[in-house]
């Protein structure tokens, strides 16, 4: 038996939900490299009167960030690449059913006679849909530079990241070897005492490839992710704050949390997210 507690949970439930096996690999593999945690505090009631702040956290403090929560607040903890290590202690911590994190780690639909399928497609949707939480998959387009070095280069390789997402190399354009980028973002709302704690997990920018030979830089087509609310946030502030990376999906976030409407009710984090956007 693990020392490990929430490896331990992982390890039993996959006996009876073997499509968590991936979530299982996961937790026993050493960090890649550290995860970035943001924590931004919303009032839980009424309009917000001063613009929220986003915090940078350490891993050491995670415990405290999510279980020491005023009742007047909603706390909204953003993830960007989360490692196997602060997975489990969120996991633990807040008593997460490890489908969610299941269905964030394992994206891959192949080789389901080696394997089996992830939770979206072994579990039913009617049950998923019950769940709490929210998985959202998309991808990106990559460019990986001059595709005259790509010849005899394997069309499949892999992020350097975390959580390891395929990339599939396109067939080139205009002399540039473009690339999908699978990537997640996923949400979770858990009650913490008289309030709830928001947790977001998000895929890092994709700014390598790897594959079997060399590791490759990739740069995100055309900046990355369009602006979801130019009319309401960019031109109000324009000149108030610098632009922000718009190829992270965690910088992104941060920007619309911080800079929103006003709120007409803020009282759950799912209301609150929406409202940003």
């Amino acid at each position: 038996m693990s020392s490990d507690p929430y490896l331990n949970i992982v390890k039993h439930r996959t006996r009876y939900n073997p499509c968590i096996g991936g979530l299982d690999v996961f937790l026993q593999q050493k960090p890649v490299r550290a995860s970035r945690i943001i924590s931004i505090d919303c009032p839980n009631h009424g309009q917000r009167t001063s613009q929220p702040r986003a915090v940078a956290v350490q891993e050491d403090d995670m415990v405290t960030t999510l279980k020491t929560i005023p009742s007047n607040i909603i706390r909204i903890v953003l993830i960007e690449d989360i490692n196997s290590r602060l997975m489990s202690l969120v996991g633990n911590t807040l008593d997460i059913d490890p489908l969610f994190f299941a269905d964030y780690v394992n994206t891959s639909f192949k080789e389901f006679e080696v394997s089996p399928p992830p939770p979206s497609i072994a579990i039913l949707p009617s049950l998923l849909s019950e769940s709490g939480y929210l998985h959202l998959h998309y991808q990106q387009i990559v460019d990986l530079g001059d595709a005259s070095l790509f010849g005899n280069t394997p069309y499949a390789s892999k992020t350097h990241t975390n959580i390891t997402r395929n990339v599939r190399r396109l067939p080139p354009l205009s002399g540039k070897q473009l690339a999908l980028v699978r990537s997640a973002c996923s949400l979770l709302v858990k009650k913490v005492g008289a309030t709830s704690v928001c947790l977001v997990l998000v895929d890092s920018p994709a700014h390598t490839a790897v594959n079997t030979s060399r590791p490759q830089s990739a740069t995100v087509l055309h900046g990355g992710f369009e602006d979801v609310a130019t009319s309401r946030v960019s031109l109000q502030t324009s000149g108030g704050h610098d632009v922000w990376k718009r190829d992270s999906m965690l910088q992104s976030l941060v920007h619309y949390l911080q800079h929103t409407r006003p709120l007409r009710d803020t009282t759950t984090p799912i209301r609150y997210l929406n409202s940003t956007l």
